[in-house]
């Protein structure tokens, strides 16, 4: 039960950093332009490798009587990958021998 609360108090705290950079609204409605990251483990090529992802997305909150809460999310613009610290080309079947990719 700890653990379980620990991670509401985290989610929690992650809703509250992702609230004030609303752009534009009604009084019961925001939108707000977010960068997110994700990390992850994950097997690729036969090994348990560390993948790092970003992409930036539009999200609608409502303001409801409990608080804010997430209502949709949209336009996600994918951005970096990482494999173990790593830049990769995420169009590219993952070569672990690969230079790290550099977009132009």
């Amino acid at each position: 039960m700890k653990a379980r609360n620990n991670i509401a108090s985290l989610l929690g705290l992650l809703l509250l950093f992702a609230q004030p950079a609303f752009a534009q609204s009604s009084t019961s409605e925001k939108i707000a332009s977010k960068s997110r990251q994700w990390s992850r483990m994950q097997m690729k090529r036969g090994k348990l490798r560390r993948v790092d992802t970003e992409a930036i997305q539009t999200e609608t909150w409502v303001n409801t009587k409990d608080g804010w809460k997430l209502k949709h999310i949209g336009d996600v613009k994918p951005g970096a990958w990482y494999v173990d610290g790593k830049r990769i080309d995420p169009s590219k079947l993952y070569d672990p021998d690969a230079p790290e990719y550099r977009p132009q």
